[in-house]
């Protein structure tokens, strides 16, 4: 997979668990070396050989500087360079037992289980530069290269578009929103019947509501996000995964319910929904959910 995506990537050699460093542990140095030869050759000078230094021993004799001085050797060998990083867990040092606490809520377990998983000493903070130059003085480039990386990291998010994932089901030249009032009116007619044109209820117009929130919604270009949702709510009542009635700001819409999104009539028992306009609740969802 990296080597089909690898375009526009900076790979690092990552922590101890990384397969270069595993395979140093593990005395397999000629298999080491073989996979930074791989990553060199794919990444070129976007691959960096990742050293760190949070005082810790591993098997076989090994610890962290010696680890870090044998993969600074390899680096030069095969003209990688080589860049300095940190493990970080909590922001500063003395918050190192309240991440411990939090690990232990997260995992179900205790402090005085010997057999949970607990990260050694308290090193794993946010280092700032002058302590991160002062641990790898003996490597001064290597603080130098994490500069370098990132300045390669130059990139301007884009605030102005909003970027929705397409879906995936359309037919060949079926645009998603012809699919989308192609499933809202199947479902209308299976909600209120064939005749749902025509149905009225508490002063609604069951059609003129629904083209209404259709042309809101095509408007904001939320007709893919709409058929996504229909399709992984639908996947999850047919495999028997529990579903809620609906929430959110536009649970109110027909069009969800058509969609069997939801389950309340929303023109019936409005009384019990807040109501908000469609257009506000559609742009406080893309928000709410990180939605661009």
């Amino acid at each position: 997979m990296l080597e089909q995506y690898h375009e526009g990537i900076i790979c690092q050699s990552a922590c101890v668990q990384g397969i270069i460093q595993q395979n140093v542990l593990d005395g397999e140095f000629e298999t080491a070396y073989e996979w930074a030869r791989r990553f060199k050759g794919l990444f070129g000078d976007d691959f960096y050989m990742e050293i760190q230094d949070h005082g810790l021993e591993f098997r076989n004799g090994w610890n962290d500087r010696k680890l870090d001085e044998y993969l600074v050797k390899m680096a030069h060998e095969l003209g990688i360079k080589v860049i300095a990083t940190n493990d970080f867990h909590y922001l500063n040092r003395e918050d190192a037992p309240t991440q411990d606490i939090l690990s232990c809520i997260g995992k179900a377990t205790t402090l005085d289980n010997p057999d949970r998983m607990k990260m050694e000493g308290s090193e794993f903070y946010m280092k700032t530069e002058d302590e991160m130059r002062d641990l790898f003085s003996w490597v001064p480039e290597a603080c130098d290269n994490t500069l370098d990386v990132a300045s390669k990291c130059d990139y301007e998010l884009d605030w102005n578009s909003m970027y929705l994932p397409q879906y995936p089901g359309l037919r060949p030249g079926e645009s998603a929103d012809a699919r989308f009032r192609e499933e809202c009116e199947k479902g209308l007619a299976k909600r209120y019947g064939d005749d749902w044109r025509n149905v009225v209820i508490d002063g609604i117009n069951v059609r003129e509501r629904f083209e209404y929130e259709y042309k809101v919604i095509c408007d904001k270009g939320f007709a893919n996000y709409f058929l996504i949702v229909q399709d992984y709510v639908q996947w999850a009542k047919d495999n028997g995964i529990g579903v809620g009635p609906g929430r959110g700001s536009a649970a109110g819409a027909i069009v969800a319910y058509a969609m069997n999104i939801t389950s309340f009539e929303p023109a019936r028992e409005r009384p019990h929904v807040r109501e908000v306009p469609l257009a506000r609740a559609l742009r406080d969802a893309r928000y709410r959910y990180g939605l661009r």
